[in-house]
C-alpha cells in the first residue's frame, strides 16, 4: 500500500485546515491535534457563557465529537476556528435551554498563549499582563461582549466570522463591540494600562484604547 501525503510532515506542523483535510481523508490521528488545539480555548470561552465549568467542559466534549462526526461537511477553503466556534456556540445554547441554567458564569481560567519567539522571562510577563487585562474584562463586560470581544481579538476572527460563530448580524457584533470597549476603556485609563499596551499586546487591549481615543 503506499503511503498518503500526510505521513510525510508532523501533525504539529500542520495548519488547522490541512488536519481538517487530512481527517476528511481518513486520518484519524489529525483530530487528536485538532483536539489539543481546541479544546482549551474552546473551554476559555464557554466558561464565560454557562453558570457552571462543568458544563462549559460537557459543552466542550459535545464540541469536539460534532467536529468529528461533521468534519466531511467542512469546506477546507475556509478558516476552521469560526466554524468550530460557532458550533460551541450553538450547543451551549442548545445545553442553556435544555437545563435552564442561570446566565451568570463562573469566572473563566486564564488562558495561556505562549509566543515560542519571544525569551520565557518575557513570556511570563506578558502572559501576566494579558491574564490581567481579560480578568479586567471579564468582570466588567456583560457575557456576550466579552465573547464577542475575546474572538475578534483574542482569537482574531473577523467581524463577519465573529457574526456567524454568535448567529448575528455584523452591524450587531459592531455594537456589541463598541460598547465593550466603551465600558472598558474607563477602567483601562483608571488603572495606567495604555503604558504597557502598546508594548505587550498591541493588537488587542491597546487596539481597544485607540479605537476609542
Amino acid at each position: 500500500m503506499s503511503q498518503q501525503p500526510w505521513n510525510y510532515e508532523p501533525l504539529s506542523s500542520c495548519g488547522d485546515a490541512e488536519l481538517a483535510r487530512r481527517l476528511q481523508a481518513g486520518c484519524e490521528s489529525s483530530f487528536a491535534e485538532l483536539d489539543r488545539r481546541f479544546r482549551r480555548r474552546l473551554l476559555f470561552v464557554l466558561t464565560k457563557r454557562l453558570p457552571r465549568r462543568e458544563d462549559a467542559e460537557d459543552v466542550v466534549q459535545k464540541t469536539m465529537l460534532r467536529v468529528f462526526q461533521k468534519i466531511h461537511l467542512f469546506d477546507t477553503n475556509q478558516r476552521l476556528s469560526p466554524w468550530v466556534f460557532t458550533i460551541a456556540m450553538r450547543l451551549s445554547v442548545e445545553h442553556g435551554r435544555r437545563k435552564q441554567l442561570p446566565s451568570s458564569p463562573e469566572s473563566a481560567a486564564p488562558l495561556e498563549i505562549a509566543d515560542e519567539s519571544t525569551p520565557p522571562e518575557k513570556r511570563l510577563d506578558d502572559r501576566e499582563e494579558r491574564d490581567r487585562l481579560w480578568s479586567l474584562a471579564g468582570r466588567v463586560l456583560k457575557p456576550e461582549q466579552w465573547t464577542a470581544l475575546w474572538l475578534h481579538y483574542g482569537e482574531e476572527l473577523s467581524i463577519a466570522e465573529v457574526a456567524q460563530t454568535l448567529g448575528k448580524t455584523k452591524t450587531a457584533i459592531k455594537v456589541l463591540l463598541f460598547r465593550a470597549r466603551k465600558a472598558l476603556l474607563p477602567h483601562l485609563q483608571e488603572k495606567k494600562c495604555q503604558e504597557p499596551l502598546s508594548e505587550m499586546v498591541p493588537d488587542t487591549f491597546s487596539a481597544l484604547v485607540e479605537a476609542n481615543s
